[in-house]
């Protein structure tokens, strides 16, 4: 089966999916079925971090951002640990203080991940990314923001509250990420969604997002895409050489400029 109709399920095709929501869209899957992520053997959640903590020795600063949301709204990361090794229980201790931990590349050491992330980029034929993030429960990790990829969202433990806000600025479909956005920086909330085990959450890039736990520690895999893929990174790479075949074999274009062009372009 198709890879992205195994994510979508039974509920929606992939061609309705590409011509309602793909770059236009968020999209909320409720399943109702907690176990969904189990069957296609990709159910990461705090457990299987902490196994894979006591298996291998990971460089926090290199394998994981661990941070939370303040009460002034802002994101702080926690202390390093002295010798820069994130132990399982180093991070046990941040995730009692209320940080989330997100884990670079899970599929680095995870084999059904990297299998899932392998069939994804033959899909999309294009490069794809994978963090686990785990939250303590009536936690934030991160501030409301912006990301420049497209991003599929797999609840596989607990639950958490998204909330969407509409592109700031008329940044739909941006090139780069957001900072940390304030609230006085936010529009209207467009969506306020309950994701539970088994939920799928796709979010355009630009669509601003923020979610919290709720009683219960959560845990989902973020998968995202198309980061730097338009049209206007396909010209930039493209025309430079075209320009350079072309001028080698025409004169016109290697004529020097008319006198005054640039002056009388302002």
């Amino acid at each position: 089966m198709d890879i992205l109709q195994s994510l979508l399920g039974s509920s929606m095709s992939v061609a309705d999916f590409f011509e309602h929501h793909w770059e236009a869209a968020p999209l909320h899957i409720r399943r109702g079925h907690l176990s969904y992520y189990a069957q296609l053997a990709v159910d990461f959640d705090d457990a299987a971090l902490l196994r894979l903590l006591k298996q291998r020795q990971l460089e926090q600063q290199e394998s994981m951002r661990v941070v939370k949301v303040g009460a002034d709204g802002r994101r702080h990361p926690a202390p390093a640990p002295t010798n820069g090794i994130a132990t399982s229980e180093w991070v046990r201790r941040r995730l009692a203080e209320g940080f989330t931990v997100q884990l670079f590349q899970p599929q680095r050491h995870v084999e059904e991940l990297a299998v899932l992330i392998s069939a994804l980029e033959a899909r999309f034929s294009c490069l794809c990314g994978c963090s686990s993030y785990h939250t303590p429960p009536g936690s934030q990790g991160l501030a409301a923001h912006h990301d420049d990829v497209e991003v599929f969202i797999l609840q596989t433990q607990g639950q958490k509250r998204w909330q969407l806000f509409a592109p700031v600025g008329g940044h739909a479909l941006p090139r780069t990420p957001s900072t940390d956005l304030s609230v006085q920086e936010l529009g209207p909330c467009t969506h306020d969604l309950l994701l539970e085990p088994g939920d799928l959450l796709y979010l355009p890039r630009g669509v601003v997002h923020q979610a919290r736990t709720t009683s219960d520690f959560s845990t989902h895999l973020t998968l995202s895409t198309y980061q730097r893929h338009a049209w206007a990174d396909l010209l930039a790479a493209a025309l430079p050489a075209i320009l350079r075949d072309a001028s080698a074999s025409s004169l016109p274009l290697r004529r020097g400029l008319p006198l005054g062009l640039l002056s009388s372009l302002g």
